[in-house]
């Protein structure tokens, strides 16, 4: 109990326990003089008690996407939809937009074509470089312009790449 001006005292009741000294529904204890008020998590509100904290209905409201969302669902906290027949729900939305299967499926072979692409043009990036750094060109081999090939006899080889060249 704390002492205030003139010798009013308050009960600081957020010291205590939830559900026993205040409100179990009461997400924060603020503590104000002669009582306390509550401070409500995301997803609900302040009761007219100012001392306890109750569930958005936010399907009720109206507080989604009716345009994307085909089912409000209301949930303790929060709310989700449900889609029609030949739709998904967009995870990526926080669930609250439904879109075609049809575009969903095109958006997944849109993405797997990309990948496909862009490996493909790295393995080609990559055998053309190994094949640059491994196969001097003949025209420099004929002039004997490398070092390390001076004094050396190839009696054969192949190098597989682009043209299938065979020395």
């Amino acid at each position: 109990m704390i002492m205030l001006h003139n010798s009013i005292s308050d009960k600081n009741e957020c010291l205590g326990e939830n559900g026993v000294n205040y409100d179990k529904d009461c997400h924060e204890c603020i503590n104000i003089i002669g009582s306390y008020t509550c401070r409500c998590d995301h997803g609900y509100e302040l009761h007219s008690n100012g001392t306890s904290c109750g569930d958005v209905d936010e399907c009720e409201r109206g507080m989604y996407d009716v345009d994307r969302c085909h089912t409000c669902v209301n949930l303790i906290g929060g709310h989700t939809c449900l889609c029609n027949e030949t739709f998904v729900l967009d995870k990526s939305s926080n669930n609250e937009t439904c879109i075609g299967i049809a575009v969903a499926v095109l958006l997944l072979f849109a993405a797997a074509f990309a990948v496909v692409c862009f490996v493909k043009r790295r393995r080609r990036i990559m055998e053309n470089a190994y094949t640059s750094a491994k196969v001097p060109d003949a025209e420099k081999m004929e002039q004997n312009k490398y070092e390390e090939l001076q004094g050396l006899v190839v009696l054969g080889s192949t190098v597989k790449g682009k043209f299938n060249y065979i020395f």
